[in-house]
Parts: C-alpha cells; sequence; structure tokens
C-alpha cells in the first residue's frame, strides 16, 4: 500500500477604498480582512493486483482499494460599491471575499451514515444486472455461439457415423481371415488395416478438422471480452441539511447579507461487469490437438486410435452440453463510496440602511468549499443471483452415446492375430 499527500491552499482578502468625489481626496485604501486557509489531501492506494492487465482484458477482477480525504475550495470575489453624502460626496468600494466565513466544513465526512444510498445504488444495481442479463438472451453473442456450436456438432455427428462403419468393416475384415493359417493371417490383417485405414483417413482428416475449428472458435467465443462481457453501473445520491444562517455584513457604507449553508452528501455507485460462462465449460483436451490421422499407420488392430475418437467424442458431449445451458453472472463488482460536507456562502442583497446613500450596486461573491472522504473496495456482499438460460434448437444428444462402443472395444482389443 502507499499513500501520497498534498498540501493545499486559499488565500483571501477584503480590500475597502472611501474617496472624496468631489476633490479626489482617499481616505483609507487598504485591505480590511485576509487570511488563508490550509489543508492537505491524502489518498491511499492498494497494493497493485499481479496480471491486472489480462484480468481486464478478460474481463476479471481487478480492482484495487482506496481511501482518501480531499477538500475542494473555490472563491468567486464580489465588489460593493455606496455614493452617499453629508458634507461632501463621497464613494465607498469594497470587494474581495466580501468577508464571508472562509473556513473549511467541521465534522468527519467519513463517519457519515451512507446506509441509505447505498440501498439505492444496490437497487438500480440489481435492476441493470437484470436488464443486462435480458440483453445477452436476445443479443448478437447468443446467435454466434449457437452458430458455433453446431460447426462442432455437424461434423461431429458424421465422424461418429464413420467411425461406426470403419469398426465394422474391420470386424468383418477380421473375422474374413480366420480360416488362414496363423502365419498368414498375420501379414494379411496387417495389410488389409493398413489399406483400409488409409481409406479412411481420408474422409476422418477434413471432418476432425472442421471439428477443431469449430471449438476454436469456441474458445475465442468463449474467453474473448468484447462479445459476452457487459459493464454495468448504477450510482445513488442522498443529500441532507446540515445548518443555514443568514449574516448582515458591511463595512464602510456598504452593506450586505451573507447566506451560509451546509449540507451532507452521500454517493454510492456499484460498478461491474456481466460475463457470460457455460454451465459445464468444456475445452478441446490436450492430446486431440496434437492428433493428425494422416500419420498412423497401424500394424495392428490395437493400434487403432480407437481411445482418442472415444475421448474426442467424449469431450464433445461435455462442450455441446456445457455450452447449451448458460448462465451470467458477474465476472466483478466494486463499490466506491463518496461523502462530503458541503459549505456554501453567497451574498445575497445589498441593503441601504444609511439614510445619506443616494445610491449603490453590489456584483456578489460565493465561496464553495467541500469535504469529501472516498473509499473504493471490492464488493463481495450480496445481490441479484446468477442466471440461467438455455440456447434452443440443439436436438438430442443421443448421436453422441458411445456405450456400446466403449462396451464393444475391449473385447476386440483381445483378438491379436488370433488369439
Amino acid at each position: 500500500m502507499s499513500t501520497h499527500s498534498s498540501p493545499n491552499s486559499l488565500h483571501y482578502s477584503t480590500h475597502w477604498k472611501e474617496t472624496d468625489v468631489i476633490t479626489g481626496q482617499v481616505f483609507a485604501d487598504g485591505d480590511v480582512s485576509s487570511g488563508t486557509i490550509k489543508w492537505t489531501d491524502s489518498v491511499t492506494y492498494g497494493d497493485n493486483i499481479p496480471g491486472w492487465r489480462q484480468k481486464l482484458r478478460d474481463g476479471e477482477d481487478a480492482t484495487t482499494s482506496l481511501a482518501g480525504t480531499k477538500v475542494t475550495a473555490k472563491l468567486t470575489t464580489g465588489r460593493a460599491t455606496a455614493r452617499w453624502k453629508t458634507v461632501s460626496s463621497y464613494l465607498d468600494v469594497v470587494d474581495g471575499h466580501m468577508l464571508m466565513d472562509m473556513s473549511v466544513p467541521s465534522g468527519e465526512p467519513s463517519s457519515m451514515d451512507y446506509s441509505k444510498a447505498d440501498s439505492i445504488a444496490l437497487g438500480r444495481f440489481a435492476q441493470r444486472i437484470i436488464a443486462e442479463n435480458t440483453a445477452f438472451q436476445g443479443g448478437i453473442f447468443v446467435g454466434e455461439l449457437l452458430q458455433t456450436l453446431r460447426m462442432i456438432r455437424s461434423p461431429a455427428k458424421a465422424l461418429r457415423g464413420l467411425v461406426d462403419d470403419w469398426r465394422f468393416a474391420a470386424v468383418k475384415l477380421r473375422r474374413g481371415f480366420n480360416f488362414l493359417p496363423v502365419a498368414l493371417r498375420r501379414k494379411k490383417v496387417t495389410e488389409a488395416l493398413a489399406d483400409s485405414w488409409l481409406e479412411v483417413q481420408f474422409g476422418w482428416r477434413p471432418l476432425l478438422s472442421d471439428i477443431d475449428g469449430g471449438c476454436q472458435a469456441l474458445a475465442i467465443l468463449n474467453t474473448g471480452r468484447s462479445t459476452h462481457t457487459g459493464h454495468v453501473s448504477a450510482k445513488a445520491e442522498v443529500t441532507g441539511n446540515v445548518s443555514e444562517t443568514v449574516t448582515t455584513r458591511g463595512y464602510g457604507a456598504c452593506q450586505w447579507t451573507d447566506r451560509a449553508r451546509v449540507v451532507s452528501r452521500q454517493i454510492v455507485v456499484y460498478r461491474g461487469a456481466m460475463r457470460v460462462a457455460a454451465q459445464s465449460p468444456g475445452a478441446m483436451r490436450a492430446e486431440l490437438l496434437g492428433f493428425n490421422p494422416g500419420s498412423w499407420l497401424p500394424t495392428a488392430w490395437e493400434l487403432i486410435p480407437y481411445s482418442f475418437l472415444i475421448d474426442y467424442f467424449t469431450n464433445i458431449s461435455e462442450i455441446v452440453n456445457g455450452f447449451s445451458t448458460l448462465s451470467t453472472r458477474l465476472a466483478w463488482c466494486n463499490r466506491t463510496v463518496k461523502r462530503s460536507y458541503i459549505k456554501t456562502c453567497e451574498i445575497g442583497d445589498y441593503l441601504p440602511q444609511l439614510s445619506y446613500v443616494t445610491s449603490h450596486s453590489i456584483a456578489p461573491s460565493k465561496y464553495v468549499c467541500e469535504k469529501t472522504s472516498v473509499s473504493r473496495a471490492k464488493y463481495t456482499g450480496t445481490y441479484v443471483p446468477g442466471f440461467v438460460f438455455e440456447i434452443p434448437s440443439l436436438g438430442s444428444m443421443r448421436w453422441l452415446n458411445i456405450a456400446a462402443l466403449i462396451a464393444g472395444r475391449n473385447s476386440d482389443r483381445k483378438w491379436v492375430y488370433g488369439d
């Protein structure tokens, strides 16, 4: 954690000048009030999260804590004039901060109760989560996902049929040579299996490539941030009147009212990101990525890569089933709380209380000082639970049922050249 401090200040003054309009004689010319308000702003940052840039790209939580206090003060100077007449004619001019109370609001904003603002902001945040979830269901992402799943399902279904055909042909071929002597059977079965494999692998390879391409597209869709991560935020602000006073101020022949008001303000902001995820997000098995049927030249029935294909089909079933049912959840959420005391002083009406004042004018001054406490942290409290929705029209998964193939595989592999 690191803390940064910054000292600041604001100087103010009020100047009075009184002049004899007829002779030009100056009776007074100087500051009647001046001073400097000083304060120190401070902020403490939490430690950076390792890999935060990648987390942001992936739509994951990278919230760092923050806590600080800050004072902002702004003064707009004013000017009052009064012409008055007794023995001679005189002009009084008062300009500057106009004698306003130039102080920082008292009290500690960090001790202020913000529960009302928090409740309102959280309710709005929940509503926007629901709205974002509805947008996901009807948005581009679901359409792209449905198309991608079909890119996997169609060639996988075709490949499943070819596997059945290959197994049937291989078993038939093996049984056709059972009448031969063992030595000749070994040679004939090896040659026949090799020839048959070289034929079918040219039909398998394009389908495997199509499935691989579909799974890669799905992986990009599943990890990509722009397609299915939606940012959600909500804000609530609550203010309350702390005090209000009206004071008569003036100097020389100039008189005016000074209205001072202090209000409290609590602002709560929730920020987060909605993310669509599969209920059971499957991914291609690592050993399948390097599988190339063209590199296989089996010399025995047990060398045919049935295990790869069975794992492949099983994995596809996980992928399709997992992405058929989607859930939306908050990938991350943080809350910012800003609490302030705001003091506002404004010069109001001119008060010609002296009977010998013949004319007057005023350009009001204004002083605004805000004392603020800010905190930000990861939010782990309760909010609207995750939503679940299904992608329709994917059809039955029965074409991926390979129980019979698994059951038959062990018995087939017990046969080795006549065993």
